[in-house]
């Protein structure tokens, strides 16, 4: 069964863009519990922007990677270490899973640290398995990640420590050094103040200002 989230826990990281009403819907639905320690949620982001035009979505990102679907491809993205700017032209759509701290490797993949700020397709780092991706309509793509994830069966014996990551002090503190450092260049380019940045780490459930 697909649960969607009641709560949307990803929208704060989007700042103010110039994409209309409309023109964009976001969807964030809770992992079964088998990919619970590995997976924080499932996403899904569809767009229908007039032709001829272009919207621009700043994002300031979460220190995390995801495997992405789109297109009839999945590639896994590394944790990103700045600031990102998104186009949206045309009719387009996109699937996620956002991972914990610490995912890639239960899933075998053994230098995360390589993918920092990288986009890779996902059958190069999980055994040539390209999976199969309907998108015909959002439930069946939402299972269809899981399914894909569970097929790769992360590995039991690295839960004690993604849970250590995702305990409250160190996973806030993972947060907000990660914040820190990234602050000049967020500074430089949209003008967030350190004291912005920090708390943006420490605060997760706040929404970052857009003004």
């Amino acid at each position: 069964m697909v649960v969607e989230c009641s709560v949307a826990p990803h929208v704060r990281g989007l700042l103010k863009s110039d994409i209309r009403p409309g023109e964009r819907v976001l969807r964030w639905f809770a992992p079964p519990e088998a990919l619970a320690p590995f997976v924080q949620h499932f996403w899904s982001a569809q767009w229908n922007v007039p032709a001829g035009e272009r919207r621009t979505q700043p994002i300031l990102p979460f220190p995390c990677a995801n495997l992405v679907v789109m297109g009839g491809r999945a590639a896994i993205i590394g944790v990103v270490t700045r600031a990102a700017i998104q186009q949206l032209e045309g009719i387009g759509s996109a699937l996620g899973a956002e991972l914990t701290p610490g995912a890639l490797r239960a899933f075998g993949i053994a230098r995360p640290s390589g993918l920092r700020d990288v986009s890779v397709a996902a059958e190069s780092l999980l055994n040539g398995d390209r999976g199969e991706w309907p998108m015909e309509d959002l439930v069946s793509g939402i299972r269809a990640l899981e399914a894909y994830l569970l097929s790769h069966g992360p590995k039991h014996d690295s839960r004690p420590r993604l849970g250590i990551l995702r305990s409250g002090s160190l996973h806030a503190r993972f947060q907000a050094d990660h914040w820190r450092e990234s602050w000049p260049l967020l500074n430089r380019r949209m003008r967030v103040s350190p004291s912005r940045a920090t708390s943006r780490a420490l605060c997760p459930g706040d929404d970052v200002p857009s003004h």
